[in-house]
């Protein structure tokens, strides 16, 4: 039942979301940072337990209204600097992600540059995970010049958009050896408080800057719908809700809107002995792309690889 409401909720989100759109790059939005999910069997208080790592590359097809976007590449490390049995634990970890636009003849243009360093404190109370945390993130530009010489106008956007936030993982769902039901379906709910705001572009601010983002809300839904001999057939849909305002006090502003964007992605996971092999097609949206510093929206169709190694992530 759980699962139908949520399909329900995302086919209304997906309708009506465009006319909404406007939202924020996160560069950990493919991966989830839980290495309590890995149980060691030890009950013990442990120094640096485990470490791992992350990285993909995505190639644009230039469908459904994308036209800056050519490769995206992401990489990310993470280490577990300290854990308590298998009940809770301490990790940092450092993402970053760069996008290339196709004006190369390689069609890998360098053009912004997407940093991002986090700890989460984690608790695995029953078959459900907590985490609490703080997150750094940066955008800078790249390769600048090439465009100013080709349009004559000059580009820069700086941003700088801390959170803290909080997140709740249920436990997992198994249904039971039915052919009609998926083996495995996992959720996520995810909290920000954004408290360190820049945004430095070459331009008159807009109202939806930055500076004026106060919250976000983040859900999602992981499932394993098949067992193959190849591999692990999953879908995976996400969205997200922020808040934009010019002042805390949301009732009395002069200017406030809510914003969002969506992703759905369907793959095939070759799990290995020392992490897995991702290989996917996504669809996503997202409202503020951040290459240019004027606010623009896009919808991206992309395919995919992405590595994960080490017992850091689910």
């Amino acid at each position: 039942m759980r699962l139908k409401i949520f399909y329900a909720f995302l086919f209304i989100f997906v309708i009506i979301t465009p006319r909404i759109i406007n939202a924020v790059i996160m560069p950990d939005r493919n991966i989830m940072l839980n290495p309590l999910s890995h149980k060691t069997g030890s009950a013990s208080l442990q120094f640096i337990p485990g470490a791992g790592g992350w990285a993909e590359l995505d190639r644009f097809t230039g469908i459904a209204g994308d036209s800056d976007h050519s490769f995206d590449v992401m990489l990310g490390a993470a280490a577990e600097l300290f854990r308590l049995g298998d009940d809770f634990d301490f990790t940092v970890s450092s993402d970053v992600e760069l996008v290339a636009t196709p004006d190369s003849p390689i069609y890998f243009n360098p053009r912004a540059l997407f940093w991002q360093e986090s700890f989460q404190f984690g608790a695995a109370p029953g078959s459900s995970f907590i985490h609490l945390g703080y997150v750094h993130r940066c955008r800078h530009d790249v390769d600048n010049i090439e465009v100013e010489d080709n349009t004559g106008e000059r580009r820069e956007l700086v941003l700088i958009y801390d959170s803290i936030f909080a997140r709740w993982i249920p436990g997992a769902i198994i249904p039971g050896p039915s052919p009609r039901l998926p083996l495995l379906t996992r959720f996520y709910l995810r909290a920000d408080l954004f408290v360190l705001k820049t945004d430095e572009r070459s331009m008159v601010l807009p109202d939806k800057n930055i500076n004026n983002l106060r919250t976000g809300l983040s859900a999602g839904i992981d499932t394993i719908v098949a067992d193959t001999k190849m591999g692990l057939v999953y879908a995976r849909f996400g969205c997200s809700v922020y808040s934009f305002a010019d002042r805390w006090n949301i009732s009395s502003a002069e200017y406030r809107e809510l914003s969002a964007d969506y992703s759905a992605e369907a793959g095939l996971l070759l799990p290995g002995a020392a992490g897995d092999l991702a290989l996917f097609v996504n669809f996503s949206r997202q409202g503020m792309t951040m290459i240019n510093p004027r606010n623009e929206s896009r919808s991206f169709l992309s395919f995919g690889v992405r590595l994960r190694a080490g017992a850091m992530y689910n």
